[in-house]
C-alpha cells in the first residue's frame, strides 16, 4: 500500500453509545461525502453492531477495533481474522492497552498477512520503537495523560510527538505516523502536520457528534493539498 492509498483521517465511533443505524448511518452519509468533495481518504471505525451491518453500504474504508479475549488466543485470533477478512474492511485498529504486547507482534503479522490495513496505538516511545519492528502499516501516538490540557494535539509539548516520530522512523522508516490525541479543530491537525503526523485517528466531539459535517470539512482543510 502506498502513502497515497492510506487514510488520513480515521473516525473512530467505537466509544459512541446507542451509535447505530440513524445516527451511525448520518455520520456514514457523511464521511463519504467530504471524502467525495475533497478527494481526502476517510476512514470510519464504528461500534461492532453497525460495522456488521452497513459495512457494504458505504463507499468508505470501514474499520473494526481489534478485542483481544482470554483463553485459546491462537485458535480464537485465527478465526477472528478470518472472520475480519471475509468482511472485506479496510483494516483494524490495535490499542496497545487492550492487549498485552506479548501477543501484538503475531497479531500484527497475521493481520498485515492477511492485508488489513494495521493501525496500532502507542503512548510509549519504546513501544513505539518496538512496534515498528513487527511491521504494522501504522502505528497512532496516544497521549498517556487524561487531562484537558495534554488531552488536546495543538497543547502538547512538541516533543513528545516528535520523539515517537523519531524513534519509528528510526527503526522502520515504512511505518506511517498518525496522532490519535484529541482534536478540537484545524489548528491540532497544522502542529501535526508539522511535526510529521500523516494522519489522524479521533473521535468527534460531543457538540459536534448531531452534525459533524462542518466541523469535519473543517479540520481536513490542512490536508488538502498535501
Amino acid at each position: 500500500m502506498t502513502f497515497k492509498d492510506e487514510p488520513r483521517l480515521i473516525l473512530d465511533c467505537t466509544n459512541y453509545k446507542g451509535l447505530f443505524e440513524g445516527q451511525g448511518i448520518k455520520i456514514a452519509k457523511i464521511t463519504e461525502k467530504i471524502s467525495s468533495e475533497t478527494s481526502i481518504k476517510i476512514g470510519l471505525c464504528p461500534p461492532f453492531p453497525f460495522l456488521i451491518k452497513f459495512h457494504d453500504k458505504f463507499n468508505i474504508p470501514f474499520f473494526s477495533q481489534f478485542y483481544h479475549h482470554i483463553g485459546n488466543h491462537q485458535s480464537y485470533y485465527r478465526d477472528s481474522i478470518a472472520f475480519y477478512k471475509s468482511l472485506n474492511i479496510k483494516g483494524l485498529i490495535i490499542k496497545d492497552d487492550l492487549v498485552p504486547l506479548i501477543y501484538l507482534e503475531k497479531y500484527i503479522r497475521d493481520s498485515r498477512t492477511n492485508r488489513l490495513y494495521t493501525l496500532v496505538y502507542s503512548s510509549n516511545v519504546a513501544i513505539s520503537a518496538a512496534l515498528s519492528k513487527f511491521d504494522p502499516n501504522a502505528i497512532a501516538i496516544s497521549s498517556p495523560h487524561q487531562g484537558p490540557e495534554e488531552s488536546v494535539l495543538s497543547k502538547l509539548p512538541p516533543e513528545m510527538i516528535e520523539n515517537h516520530v523519531k524513534r519509528i522512523n528510526i527503526e522502520n522508516p515504512k511505518v506511517s505516523v498518525f496522532s490519535a490525541v484529541g482534536i478540537n479543530g484545524k489548528i491540532d491537525i497544522k502542529k501535526g502536520l508539522k511535526q510529521k503526523v500523516r494522519g489522524f485517528v479521533l473521535e468527534i466531539p460531543y457538540s459536534a457528534q448531531h452534525d459533524p459535517y462542518d466541523f469535519l470539512t473543517d479540520i481536513i482543510e490542512p490536508l488538502r493539498n498535501i
